[in-house]
């Protein structure tokens, strides 16, 4: 199981997130894009999201990009507005964190501890944006395949996507398909040993799913991966 600290929460911020402004998308594409070339896997030349990620993850929650108010602050759906801290906090799949921690309602100040009962946190595309409509087709094609090294070089249980817009432009352009008509749920395929699940975007701009149904969503998700055999347990605290 993974064991996460807060202080391997700081190195993460200290050696993931760049100390430069995030780029005009429309002037300053290629100065990062030349930059991006030469940085690690998990390195970026501007101000963005931290990826959580590490060896051995059973699930990794993978959105399409951050807002620039949660870059500012730091922590994964950060907009009061989002519905994914209400509806993981009241889902199955966030039972061990819950218990862990000794309460039953989870926020974004939380997104580092998911570590330790074997969660990640990434993006399709690290470039911030006011919203999902803003990331254009040029964008998916750069960073969808960076997402997929970073899939492949980590190799978690499960990768689950927060809708079908990301994971669609994924299959296209990080995947090198043509254009993709998946649906939600498992979408029987693999990168290696990663399996591939889709579940609602948790926006409130996604309209067609009440909180209710986000709730039922991060439920079946839990049962794909006690089915899988990769139930999320609280790490041993002796």
């Amino acid at each position: 199981m993974i064991q996460a600290s807060r202080e391997y929460s700081r190195r993460l911020h200290r050696s993931e997130v760049s100390d430069c402004r995030v780029p005009s998308i429309s002037t300053a594409q290629s100065d990062w894009r030349d930059r991006l070339t030469h940085l690690p896997i998990g390195t970026y030349p501007f101000e963005t999201l931290p990826d959580y990620l590490a060896p051995g993850l059973r699930l990794v929650l993978i959105g399409i990009n951050p807002s620039p108010l949660s870059v500012q602050q730091g922590h994964y759906f950060f907009r009061r507005t989002n519905r994914f801290w209400p509806a993981f906090s009241r889902s199955r799949l966030s039972a061990a964190l819950r218990s862990l921690l000794g309460r039953d309602e989870l926020g974004p100040e939380d997104d580092v501890r998911l570590l330790e009962v074997g969660i990640g946190f990434t993006d399709v595309v690290k470039v911030p944006t006011n919203n999902a409509a803003q990331v254009t087709p040029a964008l998916y094609a750069e960073w969808a395949p960076r997402l997929r090294a970073r899939i492949e070089r980590f190799q978690p249980a499960v990768a689950a996507f927060h809708g079908v817009t990301g994971y669609r432009a994924f299959v296209q352009h990080g995947l090198g398909e043509g254009k993709s008509t998946a649906g939600l749920g498992d979408q029987n395929r693999r990168i290696g040993e990663t399996r591939l699940f889709v579940v609602p975007n948790p926006s409130p701009a996604n309209a067609h799913f009440r909180p209710a149904d986000q709730v039922a969503w991060y439920d079946r998700l839990a049962d794909y991966l006690d089915a899988s055999g990769m139930a999320l347990q609280s790490p041993s605290l002796g």
